[in-house]
């Protein structure tokens, strides 16, 4: 979806308007770009990793992996699995979704992770960001 004018002279603002196929290909082709580099790189940022991780005892640091299709499972209560009335404004997700094989030991008891009518929070810093690029 992408945002269009709205009518003239009439209320409600900006209207959400559909996204043809070319674009929505597009959009996949680039996406795929980007994990295709992600995965040339993540080798070399691994070996690094593993190498203080070896030197150092008291904190692990660990690299997210990504693919073209990553499964989404929802967290249970125990694990922080807290719900919201809305999902994500960016990416989507619920606050109970979780990635598997990146959101690793998400807490989100005291709203570090989330943060109400606007979703996660490092969604909205990367919004905070990049806004007036991604317009």
């Amino acid at each position: 979806m992408s945002i269009g004018p709205a009518n003239a002279g009439k209320a409600g603002g900006m209207k959400l308007t559909g996204v043809d196929r070319n674009e929505a290909r597009r959009e996949d082709q680039e996406a795929a770009e980007v994990v295709k580099l992600w995965q040339q790189q993540a080798g070399g940022i691994k070996s690094q990793i593993a190498k203080v991780n070896a030197q150092q005892s008291e904190v692990k640091f660990a690299i997210p992996e990504y693919s073209d299709n990553m499964p989404i499972r929802v967290a249970k209560l125990g694990e922080g699995g807290l719900t919201a009335p809305k999902c994500c404004f960016l990416c989507g997700l619920k606050r109970d979704e979780r990635v598997a094989r990146l959101d690793v030991s998400v807490e989100d008891s005291f709203r570090e992770w989330w943060t109400d009518h606007w979703g996660h929070t490092d969604c909205i810093r990367f919004w905070e960001e990049h806004k007036d690029s991604l317009k």
